[in-house]
């Protein structure tokens, strides 16, 4: 949808008769194009990493976690260069480009909910992570706790197994002498 809007933003600054204006004004929006060109490959980016999958039990890793975010991030910076870009190209604009202006506005808009959105789902991802971390320091502690009494049921046993062999040769030394006499 931005892309069309940028399309009919640079058809327009093309037509219009200032050529020293419908330099820079193209120049914005080449500078769109890559932006939007930039931020769609972060998407797709974005689109892959949320496809993957690669902890034990399927669900998604810590690490793909930190590159969905990154990425989102990303999103986000670029999202905020394009209505950058977009509100500084808005300025030079004159009043012949009302309704343009209005249709970008709503998509600044747009993209300002998306952004918005992103940032909360970076939120919760960052809470996920929280969570994976709490989870793996529980667990590590449990394992800990299982070693340790496993250690201690060893050295029991083997104690045990000592008192019961020191016993035995005890028994066999009292008859031993029990006999000798």
């Amino acid at each position: 949808m931005l892309r069309y809007i940028l399309l009919l933003g640079g058809a327009l600054l093309f037509l219009h008769p200032a050529n020293a204006q419908t330099e820079q004004k193209s120049q914005a929006a080449e500078k769109l194009d890559a932006l939007m060109d930039e931020r769609d490959a972060l998407l797709e980016q974005y689109q892959e990493y949320e496809q993957t999958n690669s902890s034990f039990w399927g669900t998604k890793s810590k690490s793909d976690l930190r590159n969905i975010i990154s990425t989102l991030k990303g999103i986000i910076r670029k999202d905020t260069e394009i209505v950058r870009a977009v509100r500084a190209s808005q300025v030079n604009k004159e009043s012949s480009y009302i309704t343009q202006n209005h249709f970008t506005s709503k998509r600044i808009n747009e993209l300002e909910a998306e952004v918005g959105k992103y940032q909360s789902l970076a939120n919760r991802r960052y809470k996920e992570i929280a969570d994976l971390e709490k989870a793996a320091n529980k667990d590590s502690s449990f394992r800990f706790k299982y070693h340790l009494t496993i250690l201690i049921s060893i050295f029991l046993a083997a104690g045990m197994a000592f008192f019961a062999y020191k016993y035995i040769q005890l028994q066999r030394n009292q008859r031993s002498a029990a006999s000798a006499m």
